[in-house]
């Protein structure tokens, strides 16, 4: 199945070794002395591993990450969740929509299905902890589906998020007693609608831990950019997703870790320099 990613480019985190250091002193006289580690490298792939990924596109997840379940095999389809600017262009900033109320998510998916160039015929609706979705088969040769949800603002409330920009609040997280584990579903189900999840991006590690307010999640993505000619360039970025036990408060983050060159000739992958 063929999905639309639409949304932030967020979350998450796995944990760094730090870099340690020894001083010493001795009488009147006191002298200090350090010495430089290397901290542990943050995700079991070597950069020659992470380039063959993002080439030949194998494996786009690490095993049990969270993977939207295949449906309509027989039918192009597109998965969005609606947003703000769906129902209004103009609206700032760009948010997903959430809404207790299913009467109030089916409007506003009549709303885009009425303004889109093909209308969608609602053929099924169905009801998450987290969500309203409605599937929507639209009028054209060969069938093609559109799904669009539409967050429980119970569950997650995206109102403060602004999409156009990688970094700041990341919503409100509802779910009674969440923990971590909570924390990195939420957050690699978020990921499914960025634009990583294409050809070219990899994610390396996900990771999630608690911490004394709450816990973190942290996803280590690899993203390629082709060169007009000569190598290519690969930058790995850790994607954090925090988030308040008290209050539920979600914050997002990226952080540029390192960058690396390399190429692919004669199906055979090869780092440059």
């Amino acid at each position: 199945m063929t999905k639309t990613r639409l949304y932030f480019g967020v979350l998450l985190s796995a944990t760094l070794a730090a870099c340690g250091g020894g001083g010493g002193a001795g009488g009147d006289r006191a002298t200090t002395a350090s010495v430089a580690t290397t901290p542990a490298r943050p995700v079991p792939q070597s950069d020659l591993e992470i380039a063959d990924l993002l080439y030949t596109d194998s494996s786009r997840v690490p095993a049990g990450f969270y993977v939207e379940p295949a449906r309509y095999d027989s039918a192009y389809a597109t998965i969005t969740h609606l947003r703000s600017t769906d129902l209004d262009p103009a609206a700032t900033p760009a948010h997903e929509l959430c809404s207790d109320d299913p009467a109030t998510a089916l409007g506003w998916s009549e709303q885009v299905a009425t303004a889109a160039p093909v209308y969608g015929d609602l053929v099924e609706t169905n009801e998450t902890a987290g969500y309203h979705e409605f599937v929507r088969a639209l009028r054209v040769n060969p069938p093609r589906h559109v799904i669009a949800r539409v967050y429980k603002c119970a569950w997650l409330d995206r109102d403060a998020v602004n999409l156009a920009v990688p970094t700041g609040a990341a919503g409100v997280f509802g779910l009674a007693g969440w923990g971590a584990a909570d924390l990195q579903h939420l957050g690699e189900y978020l990921w499914t609608f960025t634009a990583d999840d294409n050809s070219g991006h990899a994610v390396l590690l996900s990771h999630a831990a608690a911490n004394t307010t709450g816990a973190m999640h942290s996803i280590y993505v690899a993203r390629l950019t082709r060169a007009t000619q000569g190598c290519d360039r690969v930058d790995v970025v850790r994607l954090d997703l925090t988030g308040v036990s008290a209050g539920g408060a979600l914050a997002r983050s990226d952080t540029a870790l390192w960058s690396f060159t390399a190429s692919r000739s004669g199906g055979v992958t090869s780092l440059c320099g």
